[in-house]
């Protein structure tokens, strides 16, 4: 129960650091991790493994493990874990491999392991590692600031236009008929008098002037 609680304890560390977790166990296939320069790295064992770190791709490959070059960074463990010291992978890749159930046992530094086959034959049980150059987030630019609203004039909303009675149309004034003037009668001109008939009048009248002038005279 305590190993227990201290693996979860290790693991919750791990999972929120920046940290790269191995889990090292049977998948059918090899590991390849891409890590930043910095970053720690550790291996966790799922059952009964190693970890060997092989120095060249032949022997990643092979399974075939050179003693003279190789480090053990775990040994036969049960749950086991590394932590690799920060700093210590500089850039560049690293290839580890478990001999599990190979042959050929031969010391490795203080420990004897199996330098042939193995997991790493049978289940290709291996990891890749890269290591590049670190790259710094870019920062997320701060919102620029909105801009106060502006206190200007308040537009009236336009009015509604109401639905009243539609007026008719004011129809066009009709013109006033126009009184023709009434012609004035021509006046009847007065009868000619018929040559002669003027001269006997004046002799009448000049003698009737006569007569009266004569009775005065008396």
């Amino acid at each position: 129960m305590k190993f227990a609680l201290f693996v979860l304890v290790a693991l919750s560390a791990i999972f929120m650091s920046n940290a790269i977790f191995v889990d090292w166990r049977f998948t059918g296939g090899p590991y390849h991790y891409i890590i930043s320069e910095g970053e720690d790295v550790t291996f966790y064992n799922r059952g009964l493994h190693n970890v060997i770190w092989v120095a060249t791709p032949a022997e990643f490959f092979s399974c075939e493990v050179n003693p003279a070059t190789s480090r053990v960074v775990l040994p036969p463990t049960v749950n086991g874990s590394y932590t690799f010291p920060p700093g210590s992978l500089p850039r560049g890749n690293y290839l580890f491999v478990c001999t599990i159930g190979g042959s050929n046992p031969q010391a490795i530094g203080n420990y004897t392991v199996a330098t042939s086959g193995g997991h790493c034959n049978s289940t290709n049980m291996k990891a890749n590692l890269t290591i590049t150059a670190y790259t710094p987030p870019n920062p997320t630019p701060a919102p620029s600031p909105s801009p106060a609203p502006t206190s200007g004039p308040t537009s009236a909303p336009t009015p509604a236009p109401t639905s009243g009675p539609t007026s008719a149309p004011t129809p066009a004034p009709t013109p006033a008929p126009t009184n023709a003037p009434t012609p004035s009668p021509n006046p009847t001109p007065a009868p000619t008098p018929a040559p002669g008939a003027c001269e006997e009048d004046e002799i009448i009248i000049n003698i009737n002037f006569a007569n009266l002038f004569q009775g005065f005279t008396r």
